[in-house]
């Protein structure tokens, strides 16, 4: 189902009696697409996209290439986060048994609307469904066991 938005553009996806509904944000309430409004202080949230895969470029930011003193890559290098790994607004964020270094770090993410293969570059950009903020969060009392895999 394609999201329901506000004027302002802001969409939603939030958890009602157990199901997955889209809606738009007007002042202090969620309008669902079937007009149904729920108080937004009281809404359980979904993470905004619900995607069949996500993918994760390493070493983006500088600060964090300093910090691990790595090197950057001379090309991007990728790795893969379980969907799993998603979280909505205001839900509690789990951490393994026995973890106590939990790094985050801002980002953004790019959902990806349309199917791309073989895309010339220029095209790309018209294949984006939109952009989100991202919480990118890692346990990483367990990054020297994971080798390189980022999975935590």
């Amino acid at each position: 189902m394609l999201p329901i938005c506000s004027p302002s553009g802001r969409c939603v996806r939030v958890e009602v009696d157990g199901d997955e509904r889209w809606g738009g944000i007007d002042g202090d309430e969620i309008v669902l697409s079937d007009g149904v409004r729920i108080e937004e202080a009281t809404a359980s949230y979904l993470a905004p996209a619900s995607p069949s895969k996500i993918l994760a470029v390493h070493l983006t930011y500088g600060s964090r290439v300093r910090e691990y003193d790595a090197r950057t890559p001379p090309e991007p290098s990728y790795f893969m986060k379980p969907t799993t790994s998603l979280n909505g607004h205001r839900r509690p964020v789990l951490m393994a048994k026995g973890s106590r270094f939990l790094n985050y770090e801002g980002e953004l993410a790019v959902i990806v609307g349309e199917r791309m293969k073989g895309v010339p570059i220029d095209r790309v950009l018209h294949h984006v469904g939109g952009y989100t903020c991202a919480n990118d969060i890692g346990m990483h009392d367990f990054r020297h066991a994971d080798r390189g895999a980022m999975l935590g």
